[in-house]
């Protein structure tokens, strides 16, 4: 899925700047989402 769009923005030349973002954005919802079950998990028991 990130490779299709990564090689859009290399064509239109954006491919470091988007690709980063993308990238820290991908990760930080990641986080967020790990983070939030966590916190669920914990109050739940």
């Amino acid at each position: 899925m990130i490779l299709v769009p990564s090689f859009l923005f290399t064509q239109a030349g954006l491919s470091r700047e988007l690709a980063a973002l993308l990238i820290a954005f991908g990760l930080l919802a990641l986080w967020t989402t790990i983070f939030g079950l966590r916190l669920n998990a914990r109050t739940s028991r």
